[in-house]
């Protein structure tokens, strides 16, 4: 009996994440119903996860992207459904991740604790670009997601990532926290897109972002206006937004070095 109960307190010592694995599990069943041909599933240390991949068609092949929805959105449904199939016809392979979801109850600091499994699955989801002779090539997140993709980059700068995409980074306490503190330690080129919005007015979160981003040249932020256009013309928009970055910082010449200039000769001095 006692051990009973020395064993049921440990369990209630453990950290428990809170993780809704029913949901994730109900997205990966409807993501094989509707895209059985792209459905494949990888493995991280976490534990086994469902993703998209879309390999690129076209001429010009431009590299491999990671995209992160926001957690509980589907790979194939909301703003980056229309980016996945835009890109891909232009050229770009995508893998698409579920990102881990926290239980509808849970408090506000547990998607921060989930981050781990978030982590660990863009790996895999590199490994496979890699495996598929697809060189990796920017990270693109949404919402949670775009948590995910900065905090990757932050923590391992040696992935070989050359550029990011954030669409809707988390502005409320404590993940605007979170974002701020990896964004520090990015220094590669990145573009921030503010969409789905109903006005032009840029959250102080935003604000910090650009601040503290403010010696990196390769940063851009982006105020897309939806007000007078439609859900569908928001998405055709990113699409064509993230096209023309990606190509243009990603496919830019390294700059040239200059040889250095021959240092004057010294007149021989008399002995």
């Amino acid at each position: 009996m006692m051990r009973a109960w020395c064993f049921l307190l440990v369990l209630a010592s453990l950290p428990v994440l809170a993780q809704d694995l029913g949901r994730e599990s109900q997205l990966a069943q409807e993501m094989e119903l509707r895209q059985s041909r792209e459905t494949l599933w990888l493995e991280a240390a976490e534990g086994r996860f469902a993703a998209l991949y879309r390999p690129a068609v076209g001429g010009r092949k431009h590299g491999g992207l990671v995209l992160v929805p926001e957690a509980g959105v589907a790979p194939d449904a909301g703003l980056l459904q229309a980016v996945r199939r835009s890109l891909t016809q232009r050229g770009w392979s995508t893998l698409a991740i579920v990102t881990p979801i926290a239980e509808p109850s849970a408090p506000e600091q547990r998607p921060l604790d989930l981050l781990p499994q978030g982590l660990g699955r863009v790996e895999a989801g590199l490994k496979h670009l890699q495996d598929q002779s697809v060189q990796p090539a920017a990270l693109v997140g949404e919402g949670l997601g775009a948590l995910i993709a900065i905090r990757f980059l932050a923590e391992r700068p040696e992935a070989g990532i050359k550029a990011a995409v954030l669409i809707d980074a988390p502005s409320s306490v404590p993940l605007e926290s979170a974002v701020l503190a990896a964004l520090g330690k990015v220094k590669i080129p990145v573009l921030d897109i503010l969409a789905n919005r109903n006005d032009g007015a840029v959250p102080e979160a935003a604000l910090q972002r650009r601040r503290i981003q403010g010696e990196n040249p390769g940063y851009r932020q982006l105020v897309v206006d939806v007000s007078r256009a439609g859900y569908g013309e928001l998405r055709e928009t990113l699409g064509n937004l993230m096209h023309g970055w990606l190509s243009r910082t990603l496919d830019a010449p390294e700059p040239e070095l200059k040889p250095a200039a021959p240092a004057p000769s010294q007149p021989a001095q008399s002995r």
